[in-house]
């Protein structure tokens, strides 16, 4: 089931009042405006990838990904206020903080809601979760994390948020305010707002790894071999036969 299919039945039985409105606006804004969202790497042959298809044909970075997003998953999520003494804080097990916590997303259970978030944040540098409501004004009961892929960011003219704005592979685009989103991601360098992929750095190193890998993959496929010939002096006798037969099968062999 896809994000937007989520929203959507959510829309539907009136769990989230904040997609139901989002929707509505939707038919009426202006996508023409100008959006920042994720990059691609650009692979030799002018073709390129997203960083999701890094993700899943790159072993290393699969790795790497999952060892963080797994070993931060196995952390608990616990709710606090802030005690009577500065510095200090409280548990607390009941409210709807806590309840959230405790069930962030339907058919999510905390570890996995926990690791698609950071994976994001691993691959993309960032990450949105959105805030699923039973009614207006109310807490939220859900968050649920969707891929930044689909993602672009609308700003004022202060660079500060005007718009998330969500599109499915259909293009159909679900505008979101910004407090009714959670963004998480790491730090973007200057003024930004979207942070940069920790797959940024390896832009070079993956292109070339994808170009080997194509070159090797091809090699197989298209039964490529080594050829060549050997090449005596113009004034050297010619080669006895049983010579070139004992040549020839020391190369096959």
């Amino acid at each position: 089931m896809t994000a937007l299919t989520t929203m959507l039945r959510g829309a539907t039985r009136l769990r989230a009042s904040t997609t139901l409105e989002n929707i509505k606006l939707s038919q009426a804004f202006d996508y023409s405006r100008s959006g920042v969202g994720p990059g691609l790497i650009e692979l030799v042959g002018g073709g390129s990838a997203s960083y999701e298809q890094m993700y899943r044909q790159q072993h290393w970075i699969r790795v790497a990904v999952n060892k963080l997003s797994r070993g931060i998953a196995r952390l608990p999520l616990k709710t606090y206020i802030a005690a009577d003494e500065p510095g200090q804080r409280e548990r607390v097990r009941d409210g709807w903080l806590a309840d959230l916590m405790a069930k962030p997303a339907e058919g999510m259970s905390p570890f996995g809601w926990k690791e698609a978030i950071i994976g994001n944040v691993a691959v993309h540098g960032n990450c949105i979760a959105v805030k699923m409501r039973n009614g207006i004004g109310q807490p939220p009961r859900e968050l649920l994390p969707t891929s930044f892929a689909y993602w672009r960011v609308v700003l004022n003219e202060d660079d500060s948020v005007a718009w998330w704005v969500y599109s499915d592979q259909k293009r159909r685009s679900i505008p979101f305010r910004p407090d009714e989103v959670v963004h998480f991601h790491w730090w973007a360098p200057g003024a930004g707002v979207i942070a940069p992929s920790p797959l940024e750095a390896l832009r070079r190193t993956l292109s070339v790894e994808d170009a080997a890998q194509r070159t090797q993959i091809a090699s197989y496929a298209n039964g490529a071999r080594p050829v060549g010939a050997l090449v005596g002096p113009a004034t050297a006798q010619a080669i006895k036969p049983e010579t070139i037969k004992r040549m020839r099968g020391e190369i096959d062999a």
